[in-house]
């Protein structure tokens, strides 16, 4: 009995998949009007395929400079840098005293005593200048 299930089940999803196969064939947006019905089907579907997106560029005209997001960039850095400087246990304990801890935030954990530099819900805000390595630290930056 399991058997013939099991066989019914598996034909159910087959059918399925030949179905959905059929209709994926669809493009997922409205070609432009480069596209027409007319054009081979490979220059179709290069109209519709977009370019990955740089964020070191973008097309929105703007008079004022960024200088906020300098700042940021700059804080970020000489955070990183100093945390760089410092010893593999000095490392951790400052990731300790100024990330964000779940169980601290949420609920009545409380750091030990050599480790409350600030209060913790100024964690939120000091656990976005800490970062893990150069390429977390030049991920982040390069989309900032």
């Amino acid at each position: 009995m399991s058997s013939e299930w099991m066989k019914v089940m598996l034909e159910e999803i087959a059918r399925k998949k030949r179905r959905r196969s059929r209709s994926a064939r669809k493009p997922w947006r409205v070609p432009g009007p480069g596209a027409a019905p007319g054009r081979p089907r490979a220059a179709r579907r290069r109209m519709i395929r977009q370019p990955a997106r740089d964020p070191s560029q973008d097309d929105t005209p703007s008079t004022l400079r960024p200088y906020v997001t300098s700042a940021l960039i700059a804080a970020c850095c000489c955070a990183f840098l100093w945390q760089r400087t410092l010893g593999p246990e000095e490392g951790r304990r400052v990731v300790a005293a100024l990330g964000a801890i779940p169980a601290v935030l949420l609920t009545d954990a409380r750091l030990p005593r050599d480790l409350q530099w600030i209060p913790r819900y100024a964690s939120l805000f000091t656990c976005m200048f800490l970062h893990g390595g150069w390429l977390h630290l030049s991920g982040n930056m390069l989309y900032l």
